[in-house]
Order: C-alpha cells, then structure tokens, then sequence
C-alpha cells in the first residue's frame, strides 16, 4: 500500500511541473489523453526542451483537447525499448535516440556518420531537424515499426572526456571510452581507439574506477553527469563526433485515432518545439563547456584540420553505410550535405 501512495504522489508531482508550464484548460467536447514517454527526469534541460515544451505546446494549440499522462526518466521502458514500446502501444508517443535502430533502419546511421556534421551547434540542430522531416528517413522508420515520426532535434556537439590529454589522431590509440550505439563504437575503433558499450548510468563509476578512460557524451550531458569529477579533459570537436539526435514518435494507431485539426496542433507543436531548439541548445552547450571549466577541467577545442585527419580516419564507416543503403543513402546524404553547406 505504501508502495502505491509512493507512485501517486509521484505522478502528482510530475503533473504540477508540466502543468505549471502550460494554462491551457479542456476544450468543451471530446478530451483526448495521450500517455508520453519521457527520458530524462521532468527537471533536466535535455527533457524540459524536447518533451515537456513540446507535449505542454500541443495542449495549448489543441485548446486542451489533447490532455498527457507523462511518465519522466524512463519509466515505461528502456532507452533502448522506446519505439519498439511505442509501437506495440505501451506509450502512445515519446522521445527516442535512433542511434539505438540503426540494425533495422540502417538509413537511420546517417546521423551517426563520423564527423559529417560540418557546422556550428546551431546548424547541426537545424540540420538534424531537415534530416529527420526527410520522407525517406521518416518512410524507412516508419516502414518497420508501427509509428508515426514528428519531428526531432540534435542535442549539440558530441565531444569527449577523458582522465589524460588527447589532442591528436594518434592519441587514442588503445584508449578506451565508452560509446553509444555500433556505428559510434565503429568510429572509435577507427580512431584507434577501444570501444567500450555501457549504459549511461554505469559511465560514472566506470570512469571512477578505471574501467574505461574515457567518454563521449555532448557537454550538457557531461554536467548533468558530473564528468567533470572523474574526468580532467574536454575534447570539443570542431565537428561533432555524431548528429546526437533525438525522435519524437507517436503510435500510428493513436495518431490515427485523432481528428485532423488535432493532428495538425501537434505539427504545429513540433515545428514550435524546433524552433525553440535552435534557440536554446547553443546557449546551453555555452554554458555547459562554461560549467565543466569552472569545475577545474580543462578544454580543448579541436582545430578543424586536425577533426578532417579523424574524418578520414573513418571514411570506411561512411563506404559500409553508403554500401549497406544503396541510392536512398546516397540520396540523404547529398541532401544532407547540401543542408550543411
């Protein structure tokens, strides 16, 4: 019984800090509650900007007609089991990373290609936003799993933390740091380095206790881990490791069941929460890389022509992906480059 007022008293909590940032009273008619599957706690910058703007966003362009039990910090599921989750209607829509589905859409490891992502943090964001509208990139998800794709975003610059200094190709020979996903494990064993598959919540202790040496991660998300106190160096690429992406994904069935005028609330819902992405992210990649060098680490900033020497260290990775996909993936990556330019 305590265990149940425990989990009440949780979703309570959870639905004042959503409801706090949205006014938007039921409409007269039909209510629709949808239930959203959120990844980080309700309080994190990654989870305020891509879940809980976007969900509260829809209840005020719906008129409150489309109403969300929100479960925060992965409650309904793995970050690996999302749109699987979503698919079989465990959640009828949430946030995903598709680094993590790359097996069955391998037109998804685009955003994965080593260093493609030639641009500032604000290009990358607007880029990985055109790249995700893309209908071939939706039509290849959506082809596979029962989901219908919204929209998304980058996080920012995927970069690297490490106890030793690395500044150069060389230096991570033998090295081994934690990745996310096969294609980033493949790019850090191109680099010569030792990849290493552990789950977010084990990368603290691991880089505590020497298990690795170091880890990829963009720098909101070091903070949020407090790298900076197992950790000494913070290698900022010119040119971000990954794309660092996320998906929001709806149930097709659940999108299906909604009028038109309702559907569009949440278009237009996705196109606000990209625009406030584009917005916010550079400010707080700023202020994390601010943060972590106050907090005693010191940054390097990697020049661009030494990032190209690691690009071509990996060109292999881009040749077996553009093998694997075809014309389609020769297609989105023209596209893409072409979006960076």
């Amino acid at each position: 019984m305590k265990k149940i007022y425990i989990v009440l008293a949780l979703m309570v909590v959870v639905a004042l800090l959503v409801g706090g940032l949205s006014c938007a009273k039921p409409a007269p008619g039909k209510v629709y509650t949808l239930r959203w599957a959120g990844v980080y706690p309700p309080d994190k910058f990654q989870e305020k900007t891509f879940s809980v703007y976007f969900i509260n966003r829809a209840t005020e362009l719906s008129n409150g007609a489309i109403q969300w039990e929100y479960y925060p910090g992965l409650q309904l599921m793995g970050m690996k089991e999302i749109v699987d989750g979503i698919a079989a209607g465990t959640a009828d829509g949430g946030l995903a990373v598709p680094a993590f589905y790359t097996g069955k859409v391998p037109l998804a490891g685009i955003q994965d290609l080593p260093f493609l992502f030639d641009t500032d943090v604000e290009g990358q964001v607007r880029a990985c936003q055109a790249l995700i509208q893309h209908p071939d990139y939706t039509g290849a998800f959506e082809a596979v799993y029962n989901i219908k794709i919204l929209g998304g975003d980058s996080q920012g610059t995927n970069s690297f933390y490490f106890k030793e200094p690395l500044t150069k190709l060389e230096d991570f020979k033998g090295v081994k740091i934690r990745a996310a996903g096969k294609m980033q494990s493949n790019a850090i064993n191109a680099l010569g380095g030792a990849a290493q598959s552990l789950p977010s919540a084990e990368v603290y202790t691991a880089l505590q206790t020497g298990v690795i040496d170091g880890s990829q991660w963009q720098p909101v998300s070091a903070v949020v881990n407090r790298l900076y106190e197992v950790t000494k160096y913070a290698v900022i690429p010119h040119i971000s490791l990954s794309g660092y992406t996320w998906i929001r994904v709806m149930n097709r069935d659940a999108w299906n069941s909604l009028p038109k005028k309702l559907q569009d609330a949440l278009i237009q819902a996705e196109k606000d929460t990209e625009k406030y992405a584009r917005e916010v992210v550079p400010k707080a990649e700023e202020e994390a890389i601010d943060t972590l060098a106050k907090n005693g680490m010191n940054i390097y900033y990697v020049p661009r022509d030494e990032n190209l020497r690691w690009r071509d260290a990996c060109r292999p990775i881009w040749d077996a992906w553009l093998s694997k996909t075809g014309a389609k993936g020769q297609g989105l990556l023209d596209f893409m480059l072409k979006e960076l330019k």
